[in-house]
């Protein structure tokens, strides 16, 4: 600035929260206090605007301050941030303090935000339970975990595989779509895979085994000597639709599936035989016809 005529020098720098164009008589111009969004340090010629990620909302000003966590100040176009409230950090994302835009803080994957003014990740939402949040700066979980698989939070795919909070469906049990705690193959069947989406995947227990709680994913054991095991069995020793005694004529070994018939020659009348040698013999005298007779068929001839 030039304060007096004949100057063969300025008298010198504009102050500081004032700008001075060519032909100031003053340090301090009234019509070129620093505006609000600018910064004026001393001997300035122009304001300079506040950075991104600073703001300055009072006038004659040497310096910007921090965006305070919130909001977000975008300086990059032509109007300056003044007062951040103006700019609440949107849905989808949070903003410590400093932040320079919108977007400049997403929401990871696994969780989501429906509000604004965040101002950290930890503010962000779980994703809940049954549905995944597939990408980041979301405003709501993206869809329902797939079938074959379990979500009980923080999901980051449709088909995650993140240990305990959400996985593969586990053997022994099936996962339909959205499905937050894997539900066990029934009494009578077993799962030996992983990723069943119904109960129809579980396997009935195998013939001559038995499966005798929820939730296996390998049988229980070999059925009892002396019965029969058709398939899908619960006890070991079974009298119903899955299994029987071993008949008459008969005899039945650890695991058995079908009965096997008693050699021609031993016959027997009793049921649940273990083993070929719990046929009896028969009767002095007597003789059978044809195996699995239980009692001998015709006396000898004389």
């Amino acid at each position: 600035y030039c304060a007096t005529t004949g100057l063969s020098a300025v008298n010198g720098s504009c102050s500081t929260g004032f700008y001075c164009p060519g032909g100031q008589a003053t340090p301090t111009p009234g019509n070129y206090t620093c505006p609000a969004g600018y910064y004026c340090t001393a001997g300035f010629a122009a304001p300079l605007q506040c950075a991104s990620g600073t703001y300055q909302s009072t006038p004659g000003q040497s310096a910007c301050a921090a965006c305070p966590a919130g909001y977000y100040c975008d300086n990059s176009g032509p109007t300056a941030v003044v007062y951040p409230q103006d700019f609440p950090c949107p849905a989808g994302s949070y903003c410590p303090s400093g932040t320079q835009h919108a977007v400049a803080y997403l929401c990871p994957a696994g969780t989501y935000s429906n509000v604004t003014q965040l101002q950290n990740s930890s503010q962000c939402t779980s994703c809940p339970a049954s549905v995944y949040c597939g990408s980041t700066g979301l405003t709501q979980p993206t869809d329902l975990c797939s079938a074959g698989y379990y979500c009980v939070q923080n999901a980051r795919s449709a088909t995650p595989t993140q240990g305990t909070d959400a996985n593969i469906c586990p053997t022994g049990h099936y996962c339909p779509i959205g499905t937050i705690s894997p539900l066990p193959c029934p009494a009578g069947t077993f799962g030996n895979a992983t990723g069943f989406i119904s109960v129809g995947d579980c396997l009935a227990c195998t013939p001559g085994k038995y499966c005798a709680t929820s939730g296996l994913s390998v049988v229980s054991g070999s059925c009892f000597a002396g019965y029969v095991c058709n398939g899908s069995a619960i006890a070991s020793n079974p009298q119903d639709a899955t299994g029987y005694v071993c008949p008459a004529g008969a005899y039945c070994p650890l695991g058995t599936a079908l009965p096997a018939l008693c050699p021609l020659g031993p016959s027997s009348a009793a049921t649940g035989l273990p083993s070929a040698a719990s046929c009896f013999l028969c009767s002095p005298g007597m003789y059978p016809d044809m195996p699995r007779l239980p009692a001998p068929a015709a006396r000898c001839s004389p």
